[in-house]
């Protein structure tokens, strides 16, 4: 799934790849392919040679950027159309199902 943040990728929200951004200071908008998320708050992202890990409310269906002052509708992307996966994970092994965390490569249930 395509979509685009205005998060920086900053050391921060590095799972590997290059540091691009300092923290605090903004970011250019990115277009991003969405990874998953961990069906609570965070998202996994790549970004050209990158992987990176952020809040989910970052990624938006277009390229935009929320200000202070912004009174709309904001185009979030819709979590349900996003795999549930364990974003921290250096290479995603295990996936969540909707009821139990599942091997990627055997598709057994995992007893973490």
């Amino acid at each position: 799934m395509q979509a685009w943040t205005d998060y920086p990728l900053c050391k921060d929200a590095t799972i590997s790849g290059p540091v691009l951004d300092e923290p605090g200071k903004p970011a250019p908008i990115r277009e991003v392919e969405v990874l998953g998320w961990d069906g609570n708050k965070y998202a996994r992202v790549k970004f050209e040679q990158g992987t990176y890990t952020f809040k989910v409310g970052y990624l938006y269906t277009k390229s935009f950027r929320l200000t202070r002052d912004f009174d709309g509708d904001i185009p979030s992307v819709d979590t349900k159309s996003i795999p549930v996966i364990d974003v921290y994970a250096e290479d995603n092994e295990a996936h969540w199902d909707g009821e139990r965390w599942v091997c990627n490569h055997c598709n057994e249930p995992i007893d973490w």
